[in-house]
């Protein structure tokens, strides 16, 4: 675990989960992180638009830009879902912010989970503890409805 996971889990764990700080620590980590994976993929998209340029250059052989269209549709296709989960967990973020304490942590935990069983996302996040910690916070402290 690196540093800064330890030093969120300990501001996560000096607040109750209902609190506002919690909702603000952890909507902070996720905006972070979330911002990070859009612009990533907006970088990606733009190299794509670059290589999908390059197949109009009439002094370029057929195949190199064959090869560099194929490319360009490959890149997009993957950068398409990390960059749709990435906007939506922002949006949904946003959302909440303007929400009351439950729905708050409702929002937190699809955030959450969409981001880490959505299709290309589990790359971008691979194991990351204080999602786990929140899941674990929202799950087992929270009564069953």
């Amino acid at each position: 675990m690196r540093a800064d996971h330890t030093k969120v889990i300990a501001e996560l764990q000096a607040h109750d989960f209902r609190s506002l700080q919690f909702f603000n620590v952890a909507a902070g980590y996720f905006e972070r992180r979330l911002r990070s994976v859009r612009v990533g993929c907006l970088f990606c998209f733009f190299l794509a638009i670059m290589g999908a340029a390059f197949c109009f250059i009439p002094s370029f052989p057929w195949w190199l830009r064959i090869f560099y269209a194929v490319c360009s549709v490959c890149v997009i296709q993957l950068c398409w879902y990390p960059f749709h989960a990435a906007r939506h967990g922002l949006r949904m973020i946003k959302a909440a912010r303007h929400l009351d304490q439950y729905h708050q942590l409702d929002c937190l935990e699809v955030v959450v989970l969409d981001c880490k069983t959505r299709k290309n996302m589990r790359h971008f996040w691979g194991v990351d503890p204080i999602a786990i910690y929140i899941l674990r916070a929202l799950r087992h402290e929270r009564p069953a409805a």
